[in-house]
Parts: structure tokens; C-alpha cells; sequence
């Protein structure tokens, strides 16, 4: 069973740590102690908010963000970012982070699934209702309980070779198991226009794209559906964006735009050099 990790901008009286009105965990599991939330959940929890985004959110203009990365003893984690236009007091925006810790054996036994999708939304908590945290009575919760999680059965990855364009595909392939290895710091995406929100097509390309990746690479490929810039969620090795990626200056990364068949950061000649490779793992998005 896995642990369940929740973070918020919350009153003193549910402050499982600092005791005091601010952001903090406020319900976690057993197995959780501070130590672990502040050293290995800081990639999600400690998120700057800028002006701009403030406004964002109160617009209700920012989807919920889902996360993946592995801790440094080998726990995977994967976390949803909801943004909510108002915290307890009702004065500030603010974000809620859930997250889900998986311990190795859990997370092997998850990925030799190759039906599970990645990112299963129905897990995950978007809003701090059920906490009814402004109640005199309230407190933080220690022993906030475990969960059994699991992937939806996820589609087919086909559609993914009848939407994208081949050579784009072919490149992006190669740029992840470049990241993968550490030759890259992340890969930068801007998947193609469908009409629905950024997080819905990149958890359908995620979820499509593990369905090809080999089972050692799956829980290495750290993710985050979305960044609002560039320094958001450092070590994550594959980040989606909203911004014209012409415009952004990363180092040592790789950048896809899918909508325009543009990109950045890798060599024609080092695709070539490793064309089997790439064609076989291409191949198996039509491989039922």
C-alpha cells in the first residue's frame, strides 16, 4: 500500500509541522515523517507563485499539474498540483499538493502492467473540501490512510502515430532516452492543439508513451504535465509548456513544438547513428 502525502497553505491549528498559518503538509500516512516531506517532496511542494500566475488562477485558467520522479532510496512518487483561486481565508490564491509514494517493490509490481496508464486522475484529491479545515475542531492527520494505487486501462498508443508527425516522433524518442541517461538536464514539449486543456492531451501522451517505454525506463522518466517556467521542478527530466518554445534558453535540453514540427537541442546525425533503436521503440506504438 502506498503512502499519501497533502500539502496546502493552511491555519496554525492543522500545520502538521511549522505550527504555524502557512503552506504545510496537513494529513500524510503512517510512514511519512518531516524529515522525508521536506527533503524529497520539495520538487512539488515548494512552488513560487508569480503575479501572473496569481491571476491565472483566480481565472481558473490553470489545469491541475501531475508530477513523476523518484526519491534518493527508490520510492517513485507521483503528485497532482491543483491550483485554487482561494485559500482558507478566502484572500489568496494558493495550490494543494497530493502525492502518492510508492515503495520500489510497489512500484515494479505497478509498471509490469503494461495496461496501466501512468497518470490516473480518479486517485487524486483537487480540492481541500473534505478537511473542513477552518472547524475549531480540526487538526492534522497522522495517520491519513494508505492507498492501493492503480492505472486505468489505458488506450491504445496508435492514435499517437496518426496525430504526430513521424520525424518529430523519431527525434523526441531519442531526446527521452538522452534525458533518460543524463546526457540531457529535461525535454521541453508543446504537444499539438486538440482544443482541450494542456494537461488533458499531455496525461493521453503520457499515459501512450509508457506504453513503449521499456519497463527499467518507466520509473526513471520523471515528468510534470506542466511548467509555468523553466525553473520550475528542477531534476524533472520531461516537462510540458504552454510558451512558444523559439523563446525559451535552456542549456543542455532538448525542445519539441509538435503544432509547428519545430525543434531544438538535438543533432539529425546522432538520430541517424541510432535509427534501429529509435524505428524498433517507434514500432511498437502500432504493436497491439
Amino acid at each position: 500500500m502506498a503512502w499519501q502525502h497533502l500539502y496546502a497553505r493552511v491555519p496554525a491549528k492543522i500545520s502538521m509541522f511549522n505550527k504555524t498559518d502557512g503552506y504545510d503538509t496537513f494529513a500524510c500516512s503512517e510512514g511519512i515523517t518531516r524529515d522525508f516531506a521536506e527533503k524529497e517532496l520539495v520538487y512539488v511542494c515548494d512552488i513560487k507563485l508569480s503575479a501572473e500566475d496569481s491571476d491565472m488562477i483566480h481565472a481558473r485558467k490553470l489545469s491541475p499539474v501531475y508530477c513523476q520522479f523518484m526519491c534518493h532510496e527508490g520510492e517513485l512518487v507521483h503528485s497532482c498540483i491543483t491550483y485554487l483561486p482561494s485559500d482558507y481565508s478566502g484572500e489568496r490564491s494558493t495550490y494543494m499538493v497530493h502525492s502518492i509514494v510508492m515503495s520500489s517493490e510497489e512500484h515494479k509490481a505497478f509498471y509490469s502492467n503494461f495496461d496501466n496508464s501512468v497518470i490516473n486522475r480518479s486517485f487524486y484529491l483537487h480540492d481541500l473540501d473534505s478537511f473542513n479545515i477552518t472547524s475549531v475542531n480540526s487538526k492534522p492527520q497522522h495517520d491519513y490512510p494508505e492507498v492501493d494505487y492503480k492505472g486505468e486501462i489505458c488506450e491504445s498508443p496508435i492514435w499517437i502515430t496518426e496525430q504526430y508527425n513521424k520525424d518529430i516522433m523519431r527525434r523526441f524518442i531519442y531526446a527521452v532516452l538522452n534525458a533518460v541517461c543524463g546526457k540531457l538536464k529535461s525535454v521541453y514539449i508543446l504537444l499539438k492543439d486538440t482544443g482541450d486543456s494542456s494537461t488533458d492531451e499531455f496525461c493521453r501522451f503520457i499515459n501512450s508513451f509508457f506504453k513503449v517505454l521499456p519497463y527499467h525506463l518507466r520509473p526513471l522518466l520523471s515528468f510534470a504535465t506542466r511548467v509555468n517556467n523553466t525553473s520550475q521542478f528542477p531534476g524533472v527530466k520531461l516537462k510540458g509548456i504552454v510558451a512558444d518554445p523559439k523563446t525559451l534558453k535552456v542549456n543542455r535540453c532538448a525542445v519539441f513544438d509538435f503544432e509547428n514540427l519545430y525543434f531544438a537541442g538535438i543533432k539529425d546525425e546522432e538520430v541517424n547513428a541510432n535509427l534501429s533503436t529509435i524505428d524498433f521503440l517507434y514500432s511498437l506504438f502500432k504493436n497491439e
